[in-house]
């Protein structure tokens, strides 16, 4: 069995933007019981719980697209590397208001599969942070004093604007 495509086709399902609704069937591809682990996250302990959190991040990048760099496969276990572009038009992760930039994101994925070839455990790690600098949320690195009054000043004025 190439399990490889079948994490093609669970991200096909998961990230879809021509299909909103192909979010809804991933639960084909996965077993009850599966375990999805999302960063630094608690443990996301359902599908249904995944499923929520993909539709967050879709609602804040709405034509969010992916695309795998690497994808490598031992057994019954697939590790890939993707990078996820999309326009922040809506609250990035719930929280971050819209900025309007067209942000990107990488991401390790690591999903072990069962001999059938469903889905039983998913680990994402990203690079939040970055987006999180990138969207204007925080300020960079090495970010002085000064900088961060900036960044401060100007995420009040951003807020103000939208929020009068």
């Amino acid at each position: 069995m190439d399990y490889a495509v079948k994490v093609r086709e669970f991200a096909e399902r998961a990230w879809s933007v021509t299909d909103p609704g192909a979010l809804d069937t991933v639960g084909e591809l996965a077993t009850p019981d599966a375990v999805f682990y999302v960063g630094s996250r608690p443990k996301v302990r359902a599908l249904s719980e995944f499923q929520d959190l993909v539709r967050v991040i879709k609602r804040g990048q709405p034509d969010l697209r992916y695309e795998f760099l690497d994808l490598i496969t031992q057994g019954t276990t697939v590790a890939a590397r993707l990078r996820f572009t999309g326009t922040h038009l809506g609250h990035l992760a719930g929280f971050v208001p819209p900025t309007g930039k067209l942000l990107s994101l990488t991401e390790m994925i690591v999903v072990r599969m069962n001999d059938q070839g469903l889905l039983t455990e998913l680990w994402q790690e990203s690079d939040f942070h970055g987006l999180l600098i990138r969207a204007g949320a925080i300020p960079a690195p090495g970010t002085g004093p000064f900088g961060h009054l900036t960044h401060a000043v100007r995420t009040l004025a951003r807020d103000l604007r939208r929020h009068p």
